[in-house]
Formats: structure tokens, C-alpha cells, sequence
């Protein structure tokens, strides 16, 4: 659903989307061999990457200690955003910029329709519902005018 959204708020704003600037890591909190390969290539093109979006916290960490073994500076030298929005992300130098989800609504909707099934009642199918997020706006993102 990340991606997804990532490519559509792209053709929303009229932006390329290139398949080659998505990085898929073998896990939600490591970016592994082949992703600090993969972001080490970027960043020693002529055109270096300025700009990156982790899927998750954690990934973000691990992007972040390999972009300073390459010597990179965020923000300074490339913008990191990260989803999701733990008390630690405003404790991390520099501060985090996040893709904050609504965790108390997404929880309260999942024990709404978990509750008929509980009780033995014939539930229909459900669309996927979506809940608004929130950009949380802090140093590790440089603004431009």
C-alpha cells in the first residue's frame, strides 16, 4: 500500500516514476547486503539520490548508519523520510521527518470489525479501508523554496 501511494502521489504531481528507485530489503528493519549495495550504487552515480522514503523505523536506522559510513550528512547531503512515528523519532540526530499513521483509530476500527466474528454474526466482505496519516515535519528533510 506504501508503494502504491508513493507512485500515485507522483503521477499526481506530474513526477516520472522509475522502477529502478524503488528498493525492496529482505526485511521491515534491515536493509541487508543487497540494499546497501544497491544504495551505495546510488549515491556514486553522477546524479547521486537526494532523497530517500523508508518504509518503516527501524529500516530508516539501518539506511541512516550506512549513508554515514559513506560520509553522507542527512539532511544536508540526502532527506530521509520514515513511516510510522515512535517517541524516539524526535530523539534521533537530526530529528526524524515521519509518515505518521492514526495507531489508536487503526486499532479501534480493527476491534470494530473483529467483533461480529466473535459474536457468531455473517459479516460481508470489507473493502480495504484507508486512514489518513500525518506528515510530521522535523530536520532530517531540507526544505526547498
Amino acid at each position: 500500500d506504501r508503494l502504491v501511494g508513493y507512485k500515485q502521489g507522483m503521477v499526481r504531481r506530474g513526477l516520472d516514476f522509475q522502477p529502478e528507485w524503488i528498493l525492496e530489503t529482505d526485511s521491515n528493519w534491515e536493509i541487508g547486503t543487497l540494499g546497501r549495495r544497491r544504495i551505495t550504487e546510488l549515491q556514486l552515480q553522477e546524479f547521486p539520490v537526494t532523497a530517500l522514503i523508508c518504509a518503516g523505523f527501524y529500516l530508516t536506522m539501518s539506511v541512516i548508519e550506512l549513508l554515514r559510513t559513506l560520509k553522507l550528512e542527512v539532511p544536508q547531503d540526502i532527506s530521509i523520510i520514515s513511516f510510522d512515528d515512535p517517541p524516539a523519532a524526535s530523539y534521533v540526530i537530526p530529528q526524524l521527518t515521519t509518515i505518521k499513521q492514526p495507531l489508536y483509530d487503526l486499532g479501534a476500527r480493527s476491534v470494530q470489525r473483529a467483533l461480529p466474528l466473535l459474536t457468531g454474526l455473517e459479516v460481508k466482505p470489507v473493502e480495504v479501508e484507508f486512514l489518513p496519516v500525518d506528515l510530521v515535519v522535523r530536520a532530517s528533510c531540507e526544505r526547498l523554496n
